[in-house]
């Protein structure tokens, strides 16, 4: 769907005298604009972690993605837009429980629509959240289960990020060899697929004073 699809949609209802055709492209437009908000609220957030300045600019275009998105009834992006509102609140805002609050309703719409990678992560930030409050086990559980799903969508970045947490956790537990076995295999995963990002967090959770 492109604002040229909307554009023909004008042609059809101008001079081909559709009158439904201009209904037509004003959804072809909103679902633009969704994903248009979407993906400004993703960079706002890239920017955010490159420089560590937070912009409610961030939380506004996340919020008008999931706005379009529930009115055109698109579950999936409406599930990746509320994950994006609760990544503001944990990551930018620190309000946990705002954050927590959002990543359910996220869960819930992703487990219905079935978009698996969305759901992946919504789990991943469900359990920081767990980690944070000592909640050790779940959180071992969220994390695990985020790591199946990334797996199964083939997405190998988001999958040697799920490794590195499982490995983050495992350190804080006590558990060295988890750490060092779940360590390895984001490493080498990142590293296969150039995900450079991840290495930098590999870098940093290995360097980290014990």
């Amino acid at each position: 769907m492109t604002i040229e699809d909307a554009m023909d949609a004008y042609e059809r209802a101008t001079f081909g005298g559709e009158a439904a055709a201009v209904g037509e492209g004003e959804l072809l437009l909103d679902a633009v604009d969704a994903r248009s908000a979407l993906a400004r609220g993703w960079l706002r957030h890239a920017r955010f972690l490159a420089e560590r300045r937070p912009e409610e600019a961030e939380l506004t275009a996340f919020r008008r993605a999931a706005e379009l998105f529930a009115a055109l009834g698109d579950a999936a992006g409406e599930a990746e837009a509320r994950f994006g509102i609760g990544l503001y609140h944990q990551v930018v805002a620190g309000d946990t429980a705002a954050a927590v609050a959002e990543f359910e309703r996220s869960r819930a719409m992703a487990e219905e629509a079935g978009a698996g990678l969305v759901l992946s992560y919504a789990l991943r930030h469900l359990a920081f959240a767990d980690a944070d409050a000592g909640r050790f086990d779940a959180a071992r559980e969220g994390f695990a289960a985020s790591l199946s799903l990334r797996q199964q969508a083939g997405h190998a970045p988001a999958t040697a990020a799920a490794h590195l947490a499982l490995a983050e956790l495992a350190l804080r537990t006590g558990d060295a060899g988890t750490a060092a076995s779940e360590l390895a295999q984001a490493r080498a995963l990142a590293a296969e697929c150039g995900a450079r990002g991840v290495l930098g967090w590999c870098d940093a959770v290995e360097n980290e004073p014990r």
